[in-house]
């Protein structure tokens, strides 16, 4: 899982992190006039989160606000009298309310896409896993949507003007149903014309949700790795374009379902197949939109149980993780504290086992709904003398003096990470951690990159699916040169 764009210095400065704020308010006042590094947008960035210790806003408060951001006009912040400024200060912080506001609701427009080629009948005819799978997701979305819209989608756009019910109905193999009678493709489909189509047609508050096999249609067998890198290029260009565009964020989920019906191998021919196979859901929309619905959403979707693997891009930078020094969880050796929050030991001793051991708790609210990543030691990196170890944080791990010290730590405590080291790193002066953008085991284990054998239908693989992923993934790559998501620095002093 893979994330520092190609922007002024200052840019940072317009890039916002979620994070759990107590400055007070005229105090926020106070640093907005200062000047950070010469920059007042880097000053207004670090700060504008701090705005209400109580998370209520009121109108002398919003005033307030309004005007600081009006003398910074040249900072990439909405308007300070649109409703876009009030929805981005709620972004900053769960549950921020203001005294009074007239701005209309900002949930977004779901615009449901089905590909409808003939390659998807074996998913409708071999059980309803997947139509149960698409309305347990739009059932799930109802409460972060205004409306719902829902299309099929091939060489063309069919809109289907029918609620939630009657839609699952029209994906059907009996009668003159909507999925039948717009079919335009016999074998399989031009996904990155869809893409495009998809994407081009993402207005600003929308959420597009796009549900295919996720197979590539290769034109020419005989020379499978140029077409599917081909391919894998055309699906790239499609998402820088709508990334530099539109700030474009990504999810992709990938589900089980019983499939029986005719499956397509990459020369066209049909076999019939009955068994599980995979199929995906991107969902595509606006930073703001896909990140309100991962945080949200991300722990209701996962509850179902043919949803098997998943993956969330979006266009970040290296992020800085607020965390806070333990004195006696898992400790070994000893040690002096010179600084909590910012990572200052001195004194560092092993134990007679010739082993040193210490503690810390961050908050990776942030990465709320990627725990597949944060929780998975072989996604770190760290000083070859060392090894961690990552828990979830729960209070009742800590004893009373930690406690105290803990109401220093101005974040949400999410996860507790412990550090062992070999007695070596007494003569070190840092240990720095690592959170590294990795590829996903689960989308190399899911690629075909040849399905001409029968054992290759049945197998739950998708053909060119690697290649596929890698165009998105890729895609936001071009935008963040960073190969970490953050890096944690613990300084050893002598």
């Amino acid at each position: 899982m893979n994330t520092a764009p190609n922007t002024p210095k200052n840019a940072f400065c317009c890039f916002f992190f979620e994070k759990k704020l107590t400055i007070s308010y005229s105090f926020l006042i106070f640093i907005l006039l200062l000047n950070c590094n010469g920059d007042p947008c880097t000053a207004l960035d670090k700060k504008m989160d701090s705005i209400s210790k109580d998370g209520l806003i009121s109108i002398p408060e919003f005033e307030k606000i309004s005007e600081q951001v009006q003398k910074l006009e040249q900072c990439k912040i909405p308007n300070a009298n649109s409703c876009e400024l009030q929805r981005f200060l709620q972004l900053k912080r769960d549950n921020l309310t203001f005294e009074k506001s007239n701005c209309q609701d900002s949930n977004p427009v779901l615009k449901i896409f089905i590909e409808n080629s003939d390659s998807m009948d074996g998913y409708i005819r071999g059980s309803n896993d997947f139509k149960d799978s698409i309305t347990n997701l739009v059932v799930r979305l109802k409460t972060v949507t205004a409306k719902i819209e829902f299309n099929f989608i091939n060489s063309e756009i069919i809109p289907i003007k029918k609620q939630l019910e009657g839609f699952i109905k029209e994906i059907s193999l009996n009668g003159n149903t909507s999925y039948i009678k717009f079919k335009s493709n016999t074998f399989g489909s031009d996904l990155n014309s869809i893409f495009n189509k998809i994407l081009n047609n993402l207005e600003i508050n929308d959420v597009s949700i796009f549900i295919t096999d996720g197979i590539y249609s290769i034109q020419e067998a005989n020379n499978i790795q140029t077409e599917l890198f081909n391919s894998q290029n055309l699906t790239m260009n499609a998402f820088i374009e709508a990334i530099q565009s539109k700030s474009i964020s990504t999810i992709v989920l990938q589900f089980e379902s019983n499939f029986e019906g005719n499956y397509y191998d990459m020369k066209h021919f049909p076999h019939q197949v009955k068994t599980k196979k995979p199929f995906y859901i991107f969902i595509i929309g606006g930073n703001e939109q896909i990140g309100r619905i991962w945080r949200e959403k991300a722990e209701d979707l996962k509850k179902n149980s043919k949803l098997k693997n998943y993956l969330y891009f979006n266009k970040e930078q290296s992020t800085p993780i607020p965390f806070i020094l333990l004195s006696t969880y898992k400790k070994k050796g000893s040690k002096k504290i010179n600084d909590r929050l910012k990572g200052s030991l001195g004194n560092v001793k092993a134990n007679e086992k010739g082993r040193f051991g210490f503690s810390f708790i961050t908050d990776y609210s942030i990465f709320k709904g990627n725990e597949n990543i944060t929780e998975n030691k072989i996604n770190y990196k760290i000083n070859p003398l060392c090894e961690i170890e990552i828990e979830k944080y729960e209070e009742s791990l800590l004893d009373s003096n930690e406690k105290i010290f803990l109401k220093k730590f101005q974040s949400v405590p999410t996860h507790i990470i412990a550090v062992e080291c070999d007695k070596k790193i007494e003569q070190e002066d840092k240990i720095t951690i690592s959170l590294l953008k990795k590829s996903s085991n689960w989308v190399k284990d899911s690629n075909l990159i040849n399905d001409l054998s029968y054992s290759n239908w049945n197998e739950f693989k998708t053909f060119g699916i690697e290649s596929l992923i890698s165009g998105i993934s890729e895609a936001y790559e071009e935008f963040s040169r960073s190969d970490t998501y953050f890096t944690i620095q613990i300084n050893i002093e002598r």
